[in-house]
């Protein structure tokens, strides 16, 4: 005979794990389209039903709402501002009431438990692929070349663009400081009508006006500029924000801000910035042990270094030079890629 208050437990937190299920199920169904996604929650969910399927109509007898303590509403719940933040509260609602269902199931039932830690172990993982789904939809592409685009005129600097259209390209960052806000809006506009077409992200310096009004996929920010949490309540999380960062401490600070990348650099000698600290290849493999989200490795990068900047742990390597003052800025791209994958590969 199992205990009354275990009763109350199994019904508050199926009955909490299965509605937290459904409301992720929702999400990639509606939000994402993404069937085997979907069908793979919407499994886990009847798995838990049928696991408790003894157990729910002398459960459901003992639940007392109106004596229920812990019934008041949390000051939490009130508000979510996107889908990102739904998908977080509810995915860790489930967590947290499969461990619950996991540990009382041992009162009476070791088998149920340990069928219940399965369903927490399989929502661990799609966990995991939701996230990605979310930041694939705003997020860089896999690993590869981060492209920045010098500071030029519009013509070279579109040019640049349309030629590596048809390259493994990972993202594109406009970053501009000679050009006035009302050319760079400009650049900025032809840029995403080109990258929109091929779909590779497109990303703005500083600017998060600008990054806004072009609708671009993301904005880049510096130390000293805007803060990522300002910045996020501008664009919300349907933007990819990375922070340009120069010691192992401002990368973990962008980090707990909520940056969806970091920027680390330089990482060799750089012309472009004669002041530039360089941080090496010891402290990139260092900060790669030390954070979790993508870094893009920045600075003197070329063909002759980029096989170290993978192996040492970089997700992406940022090239300004190397590709745009190349006769075939598309070719340097390849180029670039090929040898990178080779040291991602030797890991």
């Amino acid at each position: 005979m199992i205990e009354k208050g275990v009763k109350r437990i199994i019904d508050a937190n199926l009955n909490r794990a299965c509605e937290g299920l459904r409301i992720l199920e929702d999400i990639v169904r509606f939000a994402y389209n993404d069937k085997e996604l979907t069908l793979r929650i919407k499994g886990e969910r009847h798995r838990l039903r049928e696991i408790f399927s003894e157990e729910v109509n002398f459960v459901i007898i003992e639940r007392d709402v109106k004596g229920d303590v812990g019934r008041g509403p949390s000051r939490f719940e009130d508000k979510r501002k996107n889908l990102f933040e739904i998908f977080t509260h509810n995915v860790k609602r489930v967590e947290e009431s499969l461990r619950s269902l996991e540990e009382v199931s041992k009162v009476f039932s070791v088998k149920k438990a340990q069928r219940t830690k399965n369903v927490r172990f399989n929502l661990y993982s799609i966990e995991k692929d939701i996230q990605e789904l979310l930041y694939t939809k705003k997020g860089l592409k896999k690993e590869g070349i981060y492209v920045v685009l010098p500071d030029r005129d519009k013509k070279k600097i579109v040019r640049i663009v349309k030629a590596i259209v048809d390259t493994p390209v990972s993202a594109v960052q406009l970053r501009s400081k000679s050009l006035p806000a009302s050319e760079l809006i400009k650049v900025a506009r032809s840029i995403r009508t080109i990258t929109k077409k091929v779909g590779f992200p497109f990303i703005v310096n500083d600017r998060v006006d600008i990054a806004m009004a072009v609708d671009a996929d993301g904005v880049h920010i510096g130390q000293d500029d805007i803060s990522v949490k300002d910045a996020r309540k501008l664009t919300g999380y349907s933007y990819t924000i990375g922070v340009s960062t120069h010691s192992i401490n401002e990368a973990k600070k962008a980090q707990e801000d909520g940056a969806d990348y970091i920027a680390f650099g330089s990482i060799f000698r750089t012309a472009s910035k004669s002041n530039e600290v360089v941080q090496g290849i010891e402290k990139l493999r260092k900060l790669r042990k030390e954070v979790n989200i993508p870094i893009v490795a920045i600075g003197g990068i070329n063909d002759k270094n980029i096989m170290e900047v993978s192996s040492a742990g970089a997700d992406f390597a940022a090239v300004i030079s190397y590709v745009s003052d190349a006769k075939v800025p598309g070719t340097a791209v390849k180029r670039l890629y090929r040898i990178f994958r080779k040291g991602e590969k030797g890991r």
